[in-house]
């Protein structure tokens, strides 16, 4: 016969670190799934014609490139309907964010040339995300809505215009994040997830056995009955 007495506050506990674990490991399985996905969607190539020069303070988005944390460069450049198309043409390396006022003009974008690129759809910002800060215009997730009044516009394209990047040789190369989420390849969040819902388990084990340790679960046999 099986007895069990759970103690309020410790099942209380449990059951909300229980839940969050098992959340944890979803999101994780569904960023692999995502991943993979994307893996097998065709690129979207775009080309839009610059035709007024960049105007409004440049946004920075965090990233890595080639093992290195640093910025990425997005430039505002107005559609003429008070939008903003950013263009992701550059990255800055290091975990400080470049001076704007130093920072040189992307070779990529020219007033009356056509800008060819790769759109990519941004991901709104989960919420595990770092805050970002728009008054500096630093962002550690994208959010376009929130980048274009940052940048003076009152809209955003839906998309970001990744524009090749140019290599440390002076060619262009194709923009490292314009296949990708992000640089975390997909099969790490297989182990990420495992992670989490392998403390799920573990959860549940020191639960079970805490309970039996104090007396509170116990698997008593039947008496047995008169003959």
């Amino acid at each position: 016969m099986l007895t069990f007495k759970p103690a309020p506050a410790l099942t209380a506990i449990a059951a909300v670190a229980l839940v969050i674990l098992m959340m944890l490991g979803s999101w994780q399985w569904a960023r692999y799934q995502e991943k993979i996905a994307a893996r097998t969607r065709p690129l979207a190539v775009v080309e839009a014609l610059i035709s007024e020069a960049p105007r409004g303070p440049v946004q920075f988005v965090y990233g890595v490139l080639d093992g290195r944390a640093g910025w990425r460069i997005l430039t505002p450049i107005p559609d003429g309907l008070d939008a903003v198309l950013f263009v992701d043409g550059g990255f800055a390396p290091g975990l400080a964010p470049p001076d704007r006022a130093s920072l040189p003009p992307s070779p990529a974008i020219a007033v009356g040339r056509p800008l060819r690129g790769i759109a990519v759809t941004p991901r709104p910002p989960g919420p595990f995300a770092a805050r970002s800060d728009a008054s500096r215009g630093l962002w550690y997730a994208m959010d376009l809505p929130a980048m274009a009044r940052a940048a003076g516009y009152a809209r955003a394209k839906p998309y970001v215009l990744a524009a090749p990047y140019l290599g440390v040789d002076g060619r262009p190369r194709s923009n490292p994040f314009a296949a990708a989420l992000d640089p975390l390849p997909p099969e790490r969040h297989i182990g990420y997830a495992l992670t989490w819902w392998g403390l799920a388990a573990g959860l549940v084990v020191i639960y079970v056995l805490m309970h039996a340790r104090s007396g509170r679960l116990s698997l008593a046999r039947r008496p047995a009955e008169p003959t």
